[in-house]
């Protein structure tokens, strides 16, 4: 989903129903429309996202965006936000069986430890069931060269809406590094390079006191979207977000921050939140990988 991180499936629909609730399991028009290509997408993302039944949004990464029609609301596996067919999987760019859900009755603790032990140190066991401690979680990006870059990791969420992502991702991904206007920032490794460039042309440019350097938003700051849970993990839980200028650029405004600023993230690859259909103009986010 453009703009957001989701968790996505591509399935085998005739199969992959039977792992659903009964009352979803039941409900052939929803398996009808995955088969034919559409998305099927949880209430939550719906109502969050304003997505339509019958509309269609922009699905895929940096690399790959494919307009889909949203074809069902439905929630189908705890955890999983929407699910399109295996043909659309491939076309949107997702990895083909990169994951094996199992589904076991009663207590899933004794279930994971053994599915943990049969698969060894090469895989990740995950708990889909929703726990009443925040349970634990794994993050990926969908597709790209900056998904690849950046990593997945497991998480702990917590009910303020933080997350606490898997300490050795943060030690190997997350770096504390100088760059021109805004001095020491947070961010994933990969983005301060390009973060670098894009200060030091806006000085070059003569537009550093366009930015308030007191008025940085962050980057590293692992939550959720808004705080909620239902909404999906923001990029600043992956360090690849940054927020500028945050008091004149408020979600659902045009903003006031220079379009010259916005244009010189852009050459340095970053994807501006004011162009979203709910603009967020102090939001930009890397998009693509100059390096």
């Amino acid at each position: 989903m453009m703009g957001r991180s989701v968790a996505a499936a591509a399935v085998e629909p005739s199969t992959f129903r039977a792992l659903t609730s009964r009352r979803t399991a039941e409900l052939d028009a929803v398996w009808d429309a995955v088969a034919r290509g559409e998305l099927a997408v949880t209430h939550d993302m719906a109502e969050g996202l304003q997505l339509p039944l019958g509309g269609e949004t922009a699905v895929g990464s940096q690399d790959v965006a494919v307009p889909v029609r949203v074809g069902a609301i439905a929630t189908t596996v705890p955890a999983i936000d929407l699910v399109v067919n295996r043909p659309r999987g491939a076309q949107l760019g997702l990895a083909a069986d990169n994951a094996l859900i199992v589904s076991v009755a009663g207590d899933s603790g004794p279930a994971r430890e053994k599915v943990a032990a049969l698969l060894g140190n090469k895989f990740t066991v995950t708990d889909l069931t929703p726990s009443s401690d925040g349970g634990v979680y794994a993050a990926r990006l969908v597709g790209g060269s900056i998904a690849d870059a950046v990593g997945s990791f497991n998480y702990r969420w917590f009910a303020d809406g933080t997350v606490a992502p898997d300490p050795a991702w943060v030690s190997a991904s997350i770096v504390t590094a100088s760059v021109p206007i805004l001095g020491a920032v947070t961010c994933h490794r990969v983005l301060i390079p390009q973060l670098r460039g894009a200060m030091q042309e806006i000085v070059d440019s003569g537009l550093e006191d366009a930015i308030d350097r007191a008025d940085y938003g962050g980057c590293y700051v692992p939550r959720f979207i808004g705080r909620d849970p239902s909404r999906g993990l923001s990029l600043h839980t992956w360090g690849i977000a940054l927020d500028l200028n945050v008091a004149t650029n408020q979600l659902g405004t045009v903003g006031e921050i220079d379009r010259r600023i916005v244009a010189i993230m852009a050459r340095w690859g970053f994807g501006w939140g004011g162009s979203w259909r709910v603009p967020d103009p102090m939001h930009f986010e890397l998009a693509a990988l100059t390096g």
